[in-house]
C-alpha cells in the first residue's frame, strides 16, 4: 500500500489538566498528525514552538511518534499553552489559551511550495489564528486533498456561515454542530447542493457525524465507549476519516473507521 503524506498545520499547544497536575502535548496540528501516523500516515506538522520547556515536551513527543518536525519552526520565547478541565462524563472544557510564539508563525515561500509535495493538507480555523488559515486557503495545492476543520462553538472559533467564503479553496469542510441545530445541518446540506464534489462533514460528537455530498446525506453512529476524556476525539476523527476516503474514496467506510478511532481515542486521559 503506498505511503500517504500527512500534512497537518495550525497549533502546537501544551495542554494542562489542572485537576491532575499534568500537561500532555496538543494542539490540533499535534493531535491530527499523532492520529495520522496511527493510520499508517507519515505526518509532518507546519508550526512553531518556543524555546522553553514545553518546546522540549513537543521535541520528545515528535520522536516518539516519529512525526517529521521539519516544518516546525522555532521562535525565542513561550510556546502555547492552554488550561483543560473536563466534568464526570469525560467533556472538556478549555480555558486561558495563551497563544505563545504562535503569534509570531505564518507561511513562508518555502512552506507553500513543500506543502504541494503533501498527498493530505489540514488545518484548523482559530479566530487567534485568522491569519494563517487564510494563507493556507490561498495556497494552490491542486494535487492534495485540502481540509479545513471549522471547529465547534467557542470563543475561539468562527460561525458556520464563513464556510461559503472559503468552500472553493478546499475539498472538505468540517463544522462540529449539535445534532439538534437542524438549521446548521440543512445549510451544511444546501451547501453541498451548491457547491459540487465539495464534502461537508458535520461532527455531533456522542450522536455520530453526518456528511454531506451534492445533496446527499451519509449518516455514522458514535460507537459506545467509557469516557475519560473527550479532548482530542475531533481529531482523531478527521485524521482517520481523511486518509481512509484517500485510500478508497468510499465515504461510509471513512466514516466507520474514524469512528472507531474517536471511541478508542475517548477512553483515554489526554488528547493523544
Amino acid at each position: 500500500m503506498k505511503k500517504i503524506f500527512f500534512a497537518s498545520v495550525g497549533d502546537l499547544c501544551i495542554d494542562n489538566y489542572l485537576k491532575y497536575n499534568e500537561s500532555f502535548p496538543g494542539g490540533t496540528a499535534f493531535n491530527t498528525a499523532v492520529n495520522a501516523c496511527e493510520s499508517g500516515a507519515r505526518a509532518s506538522i507546519f508550526s512553531a514552538i518556543g524555546t522553553d520547556t514545553a518546546a522540549q515536551i513537543f521535541q520528545k513527543a515528535f520522536v516518539f511518534y516519529d512525526i517529521d518536525s521539519t516544518h516546525v519552526k522555532i521562535f525565542r520565547g513561550e510556546s502555547s499553552s492552554i488550561n483543560v478541565s473536563s466534568n464526570n462524563k469525560g467533556q472538556r472544557y478549555f480555558s486561558d489559551w495563551k497563544l505563545g510564539v504562535l503569534k509570531e508563525y505564518s507561511f513562508q515561500p518555502n512552506d507553500r511550495k513543500k506543502l504541494a509535495e503533501f498527498d493530505i493538507a489540514k488545518i484548523t480555523l482559530f479566530k487567534p489564528l485568522q491569519k494563517l488559515f487564510d494563507e493556507f486557503c490561498q495556497t494552490s495545492l491542486p494535487s492534495t486533498l485540502k481540509a479545513a476543520d471549522f471547529a465547534g462553538s467557542s470563543q475561539t472559533s468562527e460561525s458556520i456561515i464563513v464556510i461559503p467564503r472559503y468552500i472553493n479553496q478546499l475539498d472538505i469542510c468540517i463544522k462540529s454542530v449539535s445534532e439538534k441545530d437542524t438549521n446548521s445541518l440543512s445549510f451544511l446540506q444546501r451547501i453541498s447542493i451548491e457547491y459540487k464534489k465539495k464534502i461537508l462533514l458535520a461532527l455531533l460528537g456522542e450522536k455520530g457525524s453526518i456528511a454531506f455530498l451534492n445533496g446527499k446525506s451519509y449518516k455514522q453512529r458514535a460507537i459506545k465507549t467509557n469516557v475519560k476524556d473527550s479532548n482530542g476525539a475531533g481529531d482523531a476523527y478527521i485524521a482517520h476519516f481523511l486518509i481512509s476516503y484517500l485510500r478508497k474514496r468510499d465515504i461510509p467506510q471513512a466514516m466507520f473507521e474514524a469512528s472507531k478511532a474517536a471511541s478508542e481515542k475517548i477512553s483515554k486521559l489526554g488528547a493523544t
